[in-house]
């Protein structure tokens, strides 16, 4: 059974400091049955992000079990520092990203 996600009141700040530093973001809030909030681009790299408030939001059991079996980039992000610190990270990643006009 599909359960629809709850938009935490901090994902909108988060959401605009993303896309402010230039990254690219899919809201996934309402795709449900764990899956984080929102995927962000950037550097060629495509990290998904569950938002959370502050320090005593926690992982739902059904965001335990989607976290457990995704084999790609996925973190929590908890504030802006959280998200600055993100695109740091991915932007420092050297992945030789193939262009558009490169296919």
């Amino acid at each position: 059974m599909r359960r629809r996600g709850k938009v935490d009141n901090n994902q909108s700040a988060i959401v605009e400091c993303f896309r402010s530093l230039g990254c690219g973001v899919l809201i996934l809030s309402n795709v449900g049955n764990g899956c984080p909030d929102i995927a962000v681009g950037c550097n060629g790299l495509t990290c998904l992000v569950e938002i959370k408030n502050g320090t005593n939001g926690k992982l739902t059991s059904e965001q335990v079990v989607f976290f457990s079996n995704w084999d790609g980039m996925a973190t929590v992000v908890r504030n802006i520092d959280d998200a600055i610190q993100l695109v740091d990270f991915m932007r420092r990643c050297d992945i030789g990203v193939i262009q558009n006009n490169d296919i």
